[in-house]
């Protein structure tokens, strides 16, 4: 008897040759042996409408499926039609719940999300300006500009924490290096009203901060 991970194997090579009857039965077996890769691929054919009548009360089955065994893309999935009401009662509380647990798997672009919905008080979530730059933050660290230039834009403007001028000016110049046209923008605005001994102590710290960083 051929394992799940077989059955999704075959499944994926069906789906790329188009059989999509022959890939729907191997994906459904697969998953009712709990392979969650088949599940949300299953959830995908059924929200999709490919190769199946589109049915989007088994497309949130399956992807619920997968999102308990931890699958990060079916978490997505399920969290979004949870909010949306496709296929089950629209539950903006469900929805925050699934997107906080997408956001702990470390994708920083979900972490990125989770803060947003934090600074917004969406989706059940308050608005908690401490868990929005924990989550910010972390996004912030792995790289991501649009989590830079939002902590700098919130340092600068004082948007529901204490404004930092220095703090701005360090995530936005970060922000910006990385080609992220609004943070250029901010920054430009912030220096224009900070005097010009300030910045450069500003940006003396900064280069010793990445010095610092950079020997470790």
């Amino acid at each position: 008897m051929p394992t799940h991970i077989e059955l999704y194997q075959n499944a994926v090579v069906k789906l790329e040759s188009g059989d999509y009857q022959s890939a729907t039965e191997l994906l459904t077996r697969a998953a009712e042996q709990g392979s969650a890769d088949a599940q949300y691929r299953l959830g995908m054919l059924y929200g999709n409408g490919e190769g199946v009548p589109i049915n989007y009360v088994t497309a949130v089955h399956w992807h619920r499926q997968a999102a308990e065994q931890g699958h990060l893309s079916a978490m997505r999935m399920l969290a979004w039609m949870c909010a949306s009401g496709y296929g089950v009662e629209a539950d903006e509380e469900e929805a925050g719940r699934w997107y906080l647990k997408a956001a702990e798997q470390g994708d920083y672009r979900d972490q990125f999300f989770l803060a947003t919905l934090y600074r917004a008080g969406r989706y059940g979530l308050p608005r908690e300006p401490e868990r929005m730059l924990h989550w910010y933050g972390l996004a912030a660290d792995a790289g991501y500009a649009p989590a830079q230039f939002a902590l700098g834009q919130l340092a600068a403007t004082g948007e529901g924490v204490s404004r930092d001028e220095e703090v701005a000016f360090r995530w936005l110049s970060v922000a910006a290096a990385q080609g992220h046209a609004r943070a250029g923008q901010v920054l430009e605005e912030l220096l224009e009203s900070v005097p010009a001994e300030r910045v450069e102590a500003f940006k003396q710290r900064l280069m010793e901060s990445a010095g610092s960083s950079g020997a470790n």
